[in-house]
């Protein structure tokens, strides 16, 4: 199990490493085209050429190292207790920047990786927990976990014996040609262990919040219909349209209900028309005074006539005879 497990790491890796190491070539001669200066584009040819000499010393040490990693999974891990050490004065040291900032890049790049690839990671350290009778790996312990690869690059990178901003270079184009298409090599472990009987069914299932159970259980809360306002006889009433007479549209109001600004209602008097006399009569109340009422009788000739205190007179001189 463990030969297959470094089979598919050196099948994986060799063909990858061989192409970022062409993709770096190109990048560092592009960049040598473009230097604003000889000593640059000197020292980036000088690179490319280390790179081109030693690329298979660097394959090797990168492939052995995780040959190791596979070969000591099955070995019980001793951890060594130490007593803490008393550090002198004298013994304090500035850190190397450019080991700092080569730290904090492959960090980055490895956390990355473990984002992207956080369920396959997982199910990959607990089957390997399984493999080396250990407890399941973490993706920061994993041996072929992202930290791991990242650790291996660095060991294999002092074979191209390059300063702290060439090294930049390399890790940046592994990352850019290795690391992000990391998943279908994943992925290929699990489904390797999965074909040697380790774990088979195993799955994982993400924890549900108790509000979100609770909600499930209880299904979906009855929406509450509007209540209807009742009708009562008045309104039904004012709102039934007479006999020959055209229905209100919906939400129209009632001008039969409509109080006038005096007290009075506009309101047709039953039995104010006959047939051979009829009389009509309209009070209208001013917010002052009040106007006069005016009586119109039909004469005996048809023609209509005013009556009352000066309903005759304005009659007559509007209609004279």
């Amino acid at each position: 199990m463990l030969q297959g497990l470094h089979g598919l790491c050196a099948d994986e890796f060799d063909r990858r490493l061989e192409y970022m190491l062409d993709e770096l070539e190109k990048h560092l001669f592009q960049s040598a085209e473009q230097a604003r200066s000889n000593e640059v584009q000197r020292a980036l040819l000088e690179s490319q050429k280390q790179i081109r000499s030693r690329r298979g010393g660097f394959k090797q040490v990168f492939l052995t190292t995780f040959e190791g990693a596979c070969a000591t999974l099955s070995e019980p891990t001793i951890v060594e207790v130490k007593p803490p050490a008393t550090v002198q004065f004298s013994e304090l040291s500035l850190v190397d920047t450019s080991a700092m900032d080569e730290a904090v890049a492959l960090k980055e790049i490895a956390t990355r990786c473990e984002i992207r690839n956080s369920l396959a990671l997982f199910l990959l350290g607990q089957r390997m927990g399984v493999v080396a009778r250990a407890p399941a790996f973490d993706a920061e312990r994993l041996p072929i976990g992202p930290r791991r690869i990242c650790e291996v690059l660095r060991q294999a990178s002092a074979e191209f014996e390059l300063d702290a901003e060439q090294r930049g270079l390399v890790y940046r184009q592994f990352d850019r040609s290795v690391v992000q298409s990391l998943t279908p090599f994943f992925e290929a472990l699990n489904n390797y262990l999965i074909g040697e009987g380790i774990l088979p069914h195993l799955t994982y299932v993400p924890p549900r919040s108790k509000q979100a159970g609770q909600r499930q259980h209880e299904g979906p809360h009855p929406v509450a219909m509007p209540t209807p306002e009742p009708v009562s006889a008045n309104t039904r009433t004012a709102q039934t349209p007479l006999a020959g007479q055209a229905a209100l549209p919906g939400g129209a109001p009632d001008m039969r209900s409509i109080p006038s600004r005096g007290g009075g209602m506009f309101a047709a008097q039953p039995g104010a028309l006959g047939a051979g006399s009829a009389t009509a009569t309209a009070t209208a109340t001013a917010p002052t005074a009040q106007c006069c009422q005016l009586s119109i009788t039909p004469s005996p000739v048809g023609s209509w006539r005013g009556g009352g205190a000066c309903g005759g007179r304005l009659w007559d001189r509007i209609f004279p005879m």
